[in-house]
Parts: C-alpha cells; structure tokens; sequence
C-alpha cells in the first residue's frame, strides 16, 4: 500500500479533505501535516477517524527552525511515496 500525506496550511474545516481522507484510506496508508492552529475541525476529523496527523502551530518568525524540524521528523518517520501540499 503507498503512502500519502497531505501539507495542508491554515486550513479549519474542509469537505474535501475529509471526503478525500475517507474515500482514499482504502488504497493509500494517508497522514496529513495540518500547518494551523491547533483544536481545529479537521484535526477532529482526523483524530476520530484514526488518520495520522500532526499539527505544526506556526505561531511566527521564530519558530520556523522548530516547526522545520518537526515536519523533517515526521516524514522521516512515515516515509511517505507521494506529498501533495495546499500551502
């Protein structure tokens, strides 16, 4: 099965995503990077539907090195074939 992840930015509620998250899961292992603020609808979304997520709250200037890092880490660790990105 290949592995999908989705960069998602600023992004709180979105049909299409979670219409994608659901008709996808059957033929790609999906994880999305929600770039927001935490706590949002479709970080719920995800979380009660068991998708791996992670949120990279960008709160500004200074934490760009912080939030690289993170998203660095986190497609080491899921190794994702495909990134698609809504920046």
């Amino acid at each position: 099965m290949k592995k999908l992840t989705f960069i998602v930015s600023d992004v709180g509620k979105s049909l299409a995503f979670e219409w994608l998250a659901l008709h996808l899961r059957s033929e790609y292992q999906l994880s999305f990077v929600l770039l927001s603020q935490k706590d949002t609808q479709l970080e719920r979304f995800l979380a009660d539907n068991r998708i791996t997520h992670l949120i990279v709250d960008h709160r500004g200037f200074f934490s760009i090195l912080n939030n690289f890092f993170q998203l660095l880490s986190f497609l080491r660790k899921e190794e994702p074939q495909i990134v698609h990105a809504h920046l």
